[in-house]
């Protein structure tokens, strides 16, 4: 059985109707060895097609209900796989950050 934790991001300066702050919604999944790995996301193909590369991330907190800037978002697709990495990365040393699969669900 997986489990799933709620995350938002704050992308501020994606475009999206001519807006400058896009609202991304998704469900990461943490295995229990912490590490952050492939889980399920919301409208990925909506979300994939208006990241925009250095983006300014910012992150929910869930204990006082305010936004913390996360610096910039890198996006790469490496053997299908998106990758969205904060930087400098939640987990230095890793190269997996926060990402997206070909076979995620919608």
């Amino acid at each position: 059985m997986y489990s799933y934790r709620w995350a938002k991001f704050l992308i501020a300066g994606a475009r999206y109707n001519d807006s400058q702050v896009l609202l991304v919604e998704l469900y990461i999944h943490r295995e229990s060895d912490g590490i952050i790995k492939p889980g399920v996301c919301r409208n990925r193909q909506w979300v994939l097609s208006h990241l925009v590369n250095g983006s300014t991330l910012f992150t929910l907190n869930q204990n006082n209900n305010k936004w913390q800037k996360k610096d910039r978002i890198i996006l790469n697709q490496v053997a299908g796989r998106y990758y969205i990495r904060t930087h400098p990365s939640p987990h230095p040393g890793d190269d997996i950050g926060y990402h997206f699969t070909q076979g995620c669900m919608i």
